[in-house]
């Protein structure tokens, strides 16, 4: 006896993913309750987009990762997390450095600060000016 392929919705896609993100269920539990198999739910969860949050505080990461990705281009790469954090307040974001730390961090941004300044340093034989 052979089942006919079932074709489902993107809608009752996210909704199946949306069991097992927002209300805790297991992949088992919910493929169960959807009469689906599990291997398919697996292959959705894979399968949404990283780009596309599912729930409200992965919407307001996301939002913050493009705000600390544009003000870290407009710096030039030069603005730390605690640059970032300042930046972000005055533009009224309430953010942590450490919050920001860990997003760069997420993000793959690493800030480029000048070297030390170096003296020069005396020849060997001793003498700083060439002499004759």
């Amino acid at each position: 006896m052979t089942r006919k392929r079932r074709s489902f919705s993107s809608e009752f896609k996210l909704n199946a993913a949306s069991l097992v993100f927002d209300q805790g269920y297991s992949i088992a539990d919910a493929s169960r309750s959807l009469d689906i198999g599990e291997t398919i739910l697996r292959r959705w969860d894979s399968a949404t987009p990283a780009g596309k949050a599912l729930t409200p505080e992965q919407q307001r990461i996301q939002e913050l990762e493009a705000r600390i990705n544009r003000l870290f281009t407009a710096s030039r790469a030069s603005a730390g997390s605690r640059t970032l954090m300042l930046m972000m307040r005055e533009q009224g974001h309430r953010v942590g450095r450490y919050r920001v730390k860990s997003l760069m961090k997420e993000l793959g941004l690493r800030c480029k600060q000048p070297g030390s300044h170096a003296y020069k340093r005396p020849p060997l034989n001793g003498r700083a000016y060439p002499t004759g």
